[in-house]
């Protein structure tokens, strides 16, 4: 069974999903040539566009570098001036821009942002741009509908940030489980991430599971698999449903009974060295972080399987990072062609190939799946059993702070699951009704 959801799900299978019948583009050239805001800036010199990034892992922050690099040399008078900050750091720095009006031209941020930063106007509608871009016919549909909100199309999607659930082969062997045989149901997941735990005394030394007290995506992605059709229904934001509170109780009982993680952040850096380093047996990592594991060591390939859980349905979570341009930027058509240029299936498959990111390019996903298939079942699993944020204005105050809090009084024991989201439901409500 799992060997036939390991090879059917391909990136092959989710362009059937995705692509609505629409047939396959080739791939757009780099767009090059004259722009008519060259000199305007001023008079007189280049174009600098400042693009901010959201995320500060060392594989993207090359990529970044070398493709910025090479725009400008592709395209004389412009000039690129790149920032970036981790995904903490991000809104805040983002928030204080647009308080002073001092805006970057180009923005990547992700689903959970539309709703809020459109409803503030914060971002540029491009329909104007994307309905003459030739390029805009070879990207699987589904992406751009998402990141259109209201009958606009605000974002050009990038980066599908689809995880996937690694755990180390080796580590399964040395515990006597069958590494060709991973768990699929949520008893033998249990089971699993108990087995594979290592302790000296009372101190965990691996982590069967990290299971990370801050994270926010965690709680939506089990309660979806205990069969939770509403939890992130982008007309309702409550999240006090019987799927959610089984959830949060199978979490709770991993780590405070069964004691299979000793992680208390949710933080990218921390989670990526607990399992690079060893110290975890099983997470949910980002290709993106896979693709730094394997680029240090390319036979980590061979002691990196992937599990795919399903109890009621199957689940894991898959966002989505767009392109935005600012609405305040003087610099629109520039802004346009920066992003144009990023979207080529030249730099998309640059991406693919330095990072794992997966393909948003119909043209390329038959490519990506031929060269890749240890990685791309699992990607193509998350990608049609993912659980994403909601386009609402409350995305990130249902996420970011009250998941996060509930989760965390739960795994810490100061409320019961019941309580937890009882309590954090009706703070979301009161807090929603006081942004009207």
């Amino acid at each position: 069974m799992k060997k036939g959801i390991a090879t059917g799900l391909t990136l092959s299978f989710i362009a059937s999903v995705l692509l609505a019948g629409c047939a396959a583009t080739q791939p757009q050239q780099a767009v090059s040539g004259a722009d008519p805001q060259i000199g305007k800036a001023g008079g007189e010199g280049p174009v600098t566009l400042r693009f901010w990034r959201r995320g500060n892992d060392p594989v993207m922050h090359t990529y970044w570098l070398n493709a910025i690099k090479k725009f400008e040399a592709d395209n004389p008078g412009y000039k690129i001036d790149f920032s970036e900050a981790s995904y903490d750091d991000y809104d805040v720095k983002l928030n204080a821009a647009y308080a002073s009006g001092d805006v970057p031209d180009v923005i990547t941020h992700a689903i959970s942002t539309i709703g809020e930063r459109t409803a503030k106007g914060q971002f540029a509608p491009l329909e104007e741009y994307a309905n003459k871009w030739e390029g805009k016919s070879d990207f699987i549909p589904k992406l751009l509908e998402i990141g259109s909100y209201k009958n606009h199309l605000y974002g050009i999607p990038f980066n599908p940030t689809a995880s996937v659930l690694a755990f180390r082969k080796d580590f399964a062997k040395e515990a006597g489980l069958d590494p060709e045989k991973p768990p699929v149901t949520l008893t033998e997941f249990a089971g699993w991430a108990e087995k594979l735990t290592k302790r000296d005394g009372n101190t965990i030394t691996r982590s069967g599971f990290v299971i990370p007290q801050d994270d926010s995506n965690l709680p939506y992605v089990f309660a979806t698999i205990f069969g939770d059709k509403k939890g992130l229904d982008a007309t309702d934001p409550s999240f006090d449903t019987p799927e959610m509170r089984k959830a949060l109780t199978y979490l709770a009982d991993l780590y405070r009974n069964k004691k299979v993680s000793a992680e208390t952040t949710g933080s990218n850096e921390k989670k990526t060295s607990q399992f690079v380093n060893g110290k975890a047996a099983i997470q949910a990592l980002y290709p993106s972080e896979l693709a730094q594991m394997t680029k240090a060591d390319p036979a980590a390939k061979d002691k990196i399987g992937f599990i795919y859980l399903k109890d009621k349905a199957s689940a894991n979570w898959s966002g989505l990072q767009f392109f935005f341009i600012s609405s305040d930027s003087k610099k629109k058509e520039a802004a346009w062609k920066f992003i144009e240029y990023m979207s080529t299936a030249d730099q998309v498959w640059e991406r693919y190939k330095q990072a794992q990111m997966p393909v948003v390019r119909k043209s390329l996903l038959e490519k990506a799946n031929e060269d890749d298939k240890w990685l791309s079942p699992a990607v193509a699993f998350s990608l049609e059993n993912g659980v994403a944020s909601p386009k609402v204005t409350w995305s990130n105050l249902y996420l970011s702070k009250y998941t996060a809090h509930f989760l965390q009084q739960v795994l810490l024991g100061q409320k019961t699951p019941d309580e937890a989201v009882a309590e954090n439901a009706k703070a979301l409500q009161q807090e929603i009704a006081q942004m009207k």
